[in-house]
C-alpha cells in the first residue's frame, strides 16, 4: 500500500484544531534541534497586526501563514524586529489579507502552531470615547478612554488618530504604570477598552474627531471628543467674577458715591444702597426681589455662555427661555406696582430706626404672611435655579434649566398676594423729626414735637421703652399751666384714616423721664400694631468756636471760627455743646468739592463741650469752609469757618539800590562791603 504524504492531512488537522480552540490542541513534539512550541494562538486580528508565536529556544526561524479555508494560500510572515520579546517570535501580518481563519507553521520543521486567528477587518469598531468632554489636567494634558470591539490586546497593533492630524500616540505601555507621566501614551486593558493618557492638545484645538486603527485596519466610525481648556470650577469662578464686575459697573454709572451714603454716621454698603427705601429707612422687599432675580439670571446666562464657549467650544450666544423672561417680567412689574401703591396709599411702617433683614418680611415691625411667602418663594426659585445650573457638567450645559409652568404660576400668585396685602393694609407710621419744647419755668412737664407721616392721634407712645401714661382729670389739677389736650394733632390730608397726622404735640408729664438732657428713643405704635422708632436728644450739638488748639482766640472774641491758611495738618479745637466723643467730623476746605472725614484726635476731651481734630485748612484765604460734627446717634451740628492769612515770617534783609543803567556796578570787598575806589569789571557782550 503506497504511503500518503503528510501534508495531505494538514487541512483536516488545522480545521479540527480551530474548532476545538488553541487550548484544546496539544503541541506536537518538537524537533530536538529546532525551536520548541510552548502554546497556541487565537483571537480576532486585523491585517497588519503583530502576532506572537509562542516558542522557546531559537527565535530566528521563519513562520508561514496558511488560510484554513484554502490550503493553497500561504504567506511568508515578516519578523517584527522593532519589537523583540522573550515570549516568542513576533511577526507582522501582511497589510492586505482576505478575511477568514489562519494558522501558522514553522518553516524549518513544518511544526504546526496550535490554534488559529481570525482576520476580520469589519469587526474592528469604535463604540465611544469616554468622557465625551475631557478636562485639561496637570501640565495641560488630557486623558481619555477608547471603547471599541475587537481591539488588539497588543498595544503595538493599536493606534488613535485625530482627523486632519493623524496619529497622536507617541508611546505605548503594557499597563497604566508604564504610561504614568508620559506624553500621549496608549495602553490596552482588554479587547474592548484602551486608554490614552498625557495627550497635549494643539493650539486652539477644542472639538476633534477621534478614530481608531488596529493593525492596518481603520474603524469606519469616528467619535467627537471635546478638549475643554477650563474646568467647571473655573467656569463658576469666572461667572461670579463677571457678575460682580457688571454690578460694579452699574454702581459706578449710578454714582460713585452710592456706597458712601450714610444713615447718621453709619455708611451704607452697596447692597443696602440698592434695596433701601429712603422714605421709611427700611429694606424694600420688591427691590430685593428684583435685585435677586436679576443677579441670578445674569449669573446664569454668563455661566451658560462661558460653558458653551470655554468648555464646549460653541461660539454662539445662548437663547433665553420664555419662562425666564416671564419671571423677570413678574419681578419688574411687582416692583413698579409696589411703588405705585406706596405713592397712592402711603408707605409701610418704618419699624426699627435702623434697617434690618426683618424688614423684608414685616411691615412696621409686624411679620406679614404674604410678604413672608413672597420672600421665601423668591429664595427657593433663585436658589433652585442656581443649584440645578451649577450641578451640571459644564460640558453638558446647553441652556438654562427648565422652569416649569407651575412654578411660574406660583410666583405670579405670590406676587399678586404681596401686592394685594399692600393695598388692603393701612400704611404705617414714618417718623421724620422729634423736637423738645420746654415747659414754663418751674414746670415738671415738657412737650415733644413729633413730625412724620401716618401718625395716629390715638396711637401708643413710648420713650426709652417706657409708655407715656396720661394723668386723669384729678391729676391734671396738680400741674400748673398744663396744656389741654395733652396730644394736639395736625391732621394729614388725603388719607383714608382720619386719625392720621403729620405732626403731634405730646405733653410729657412722666416725672421719671428727663427730656432736658441725654439721648432718647421715641416710638409710636399705631392701633394696627405697626410702629416706628426715632432718636432725639436733649443735648442738641452745637459749634460755638473753632481755632488752632494752641492758638485760642482773643478774650474779646471767644466764639471766633477762624483758621490760618496752610497746606499742613493742624490740630483744631472745636468748642460747643453736645459734642460726644464718638462723633464724626467732616471738613470741607474753601473751594473743595467734597468733605474730608476725620475722627476726634487722641487726647480729645470727653466732656461734650470740646473736640480736637486734625485737618488741613487749605491755602485759599479770606474764604469759608464748612465743618460738620455728627454724633453717634446721628445728630448734626454745622458751622462755617473762615480761613485767614497765616502769620508773617521774619522780614527780608535790605538790598542795596540797583545802579542806574550804564553805570559801573560797585565792587564789593570782603563781607560784602562796598569799596568806593574799586572799579567794576569790564562787561562782555550782552547775549
Amino acid at each position: 500500500m503506497p504511503s500518503i504524504p503528510r501534508i495531505a492531512f494538514l487541512p483536516l488537522l488545522v480545521a479540527f484544531s480551530a474548532s476545538l480552540g488553541a487550548s484544546q490542541v496539544p503541541p506536537p513534539a518538537p524537533s530536538p534541534a529546532g525551536p520548541q512550541i510552548s502554546g497556541g494562538v487565537s483571537g480576532i486580528v486585523a491585517p497588519g497586526s503583530i502576532v506572537t508565536i509562542p516558542v522557546t529556544g531559537d527565535k530566528s526561524h521563519s513562520v508561514h501563514i496558511h488560510a484554513v479555508n484554502d490550503p493553497s494560500k500561504k504567506f511568508a510572515a515578516a519578523h517584527d524586529d522593532d519589537n523583540p520579546t522573550a515570549a516568542g517570535i513576533k511577526i507582522r501580518l501582511p497589510g492586505s489579507m482576505d478575511p477568514g481563519p489562519y494558522y501558522f507553521t514553522l518553516v524549518d520543521n513544518d511544526a504546526i502552531v496550535p490554534g488559529s486567528v481570525d482576520v476580520e477587518p469589519d469587526k474592528i469598531k469604535l463604540v465611544a470615547v469616554h468622557p465625551a468632554t475631557a478636562y485639561r489636567g496637570g501640565a495641560s494634558k488630557f486623558d481619555f478612554d477608547i471603547v471599541g470591539e475587537n481591539l488588539s490586546k497588543n498595544p503595538d497593533n493599536d493606534d488613535v488618530t485625530i482627523e486632519g492630524q493623524g496619529s497622536i500616540v507617541k508611546l505605548r505601555g503594557a499597563n497604566q504604570a508604564a504610561c504614568a507621566g508620559k506624553d500621549a501614551c496608549l495602553w490596552v486593558e482588554n479587547e474592548r477598552l484602551m486608554h490614552v493618557v498625557g495627550y497635549r492638545a494643539e493650539p486652539h484645538q477644542g472639538v476633534v474627531n477621534i478614530g481608531v486603527r488596529v493593525g492596518n485596519v481603520t474603524a469606519a466610525d469616528q467619535k467627537v471628543l471635546v478638549l475643554a481648556r477650563l474646568s467647571g470650577t473655573v467656569v463658576f469662578i469666572l461667572s461670579a467674577a463677571l457678575s460682580g464686575l457688571l454690578f460694579l459697573i452699574v454702581r459706578y454709572i449710578v454714582g460713585s458715591g452710592l456706597a458712601k451714603n450714610k444713615v447718621g454716621v453709619r455708611r451704607l454698603n452697596l447692597l443696602q444702597s440698592f434695596i433701601l427705601d429712603p422714605q421709611t429707612n427700611s429694606y424694600s422687599l420688591s427691590k430685593f426681589q428684583l435685585l435677586v432675580f436679576s443677579a441670578t439670571f445674569i449669573f446664569g446666562y454668563l455661566y451658560v455662555l462661558l460653558s458653551r464657549w470655554l468648555v464646549q467650544w460653541q461660539f454662539s450666544l445662548p437663547d433665553v427661555p420664555s419662562t425666564i423672561a416671564g419671571l423677570l417680567g413678574i419681578s419688574g412689574g411687582t416692583t413698579v406696582a409696589s411703588a405705585g401703591l406706596t405713592a397712592s396709599l402711603g408707605a409701610k411702617g418704618a419699624g426699627l430706626q435702623q434697617p434690618t433683614g426683618a424688614d423684608l418680611i414685616s411691615s412696621g415691625g409686624i411679620v406679614v404672611a404674604e410678604r413672608f411667602q413672597f420672600f421665601v418663594w423668591t429664595i427657593v426659585a433663585c436658589g433652585g435655579f442656581i443649584a440645578l445650573l451649577v450641578g451640571q457638567d459644564p460640558a453638558q450645559v446647553s441652556n438654562f434649566p427648565d422652569i416649569p409652568a407651575g412654578l411660574l404660576y406660583v410666583m405670579g400668585v405670590s406676587a399678586a398676594g404681596y401686592l394685594g396685602g399692600k393695598a388692603a393694609r393701612n400704611p404705617g407710621p414714618v417718623l421724620e423729626n422729634v423736637g423738645i419744647r420746654k415747659g414754663v419755668a418751674g414746670a415738671s412737664w415738657h412737650t415733644l414735637i413729633v413730625q412724620g407721616q401716618n401718625l395716629a392721634s390715638n396711637a401708643r407712645f413710648f420713650i426709652d421703652e417706657k409708655e407715656l401714661g396720661f394723668p386723669s382729670d384729678e391729676d391734671k389739677a396738680k400741674f400748673q399751666n398744663l396744656p389741654d389736650p395733652l396730644v394736639k394733632p395736625t391732621p394729614q390730608l388725603g388719607v383714608s384714616d382720619s386719625s392720621f397726622c403729620t405732626q403731634l404735640e405730646i405733653t410729657v408729664v412722666n416725672s421719671s423721664i428727663d427730656l432736658t438732657q441725654g439721648d432718647h428713643t421715641f416710638r409710636i405704635v399705631n392701633r394696627d400694631g405697626q410702629f416706628a422708632d426715632i432718636s432725639f436728644t436733649g443735648d442738641q450739638p452745637s459749634i460755638t468756636a473753632a481755632y488752632k488748639k494752641d492758638d485760642p482766640p482773643a478774650a474779646d472774641n471767644p466764639e471766633a471760627k477762624t483758621l490760618q491758611a496752610t497746606d499742613q495738618a493742624l490740630t483744631v479745637a472745636i468748642k460747643g455743646s453736645g459734642l460726644a466723643m464718638g462723633s464724626q467730623v467732616d471738613w470741607k476746605p474753601p473751594g473743595a468739592a467734597k468733605f474730608d472725614t476725620q475722627s476726634p484726635a487722641p487726647g480729645s476731651p470727653n466732656d461734650g463741650a470740646e473736640l480736637w481734630v486734625s485737618l488741613v485748612p487749605g491755602l485759599r484765604v479770606d474764604s469759608t469752609g464748612t465743618i460738620n460734627v455728627t454724633t453717634p446717634k446721628g445728630f448734626v451740628a454745622t458751622a462755617t469757618v473762615k480761613v485767614v492769612k497765616g502769620p508773617q515770617g521774619p522780614a527780608p534783609a535790605p538790598q542795596p539800590p540797583s545802579p542806574p543803567p550804564g553805570a559801573a556796578a560797585p565792587a564789593q570787598g570782603p563781607e560784602g562791603d562796598v569799596d568806593p575806589g574799586a572799579k567794576a569789571p569790564a562787561e562782555g557782550p550782552h547775549p
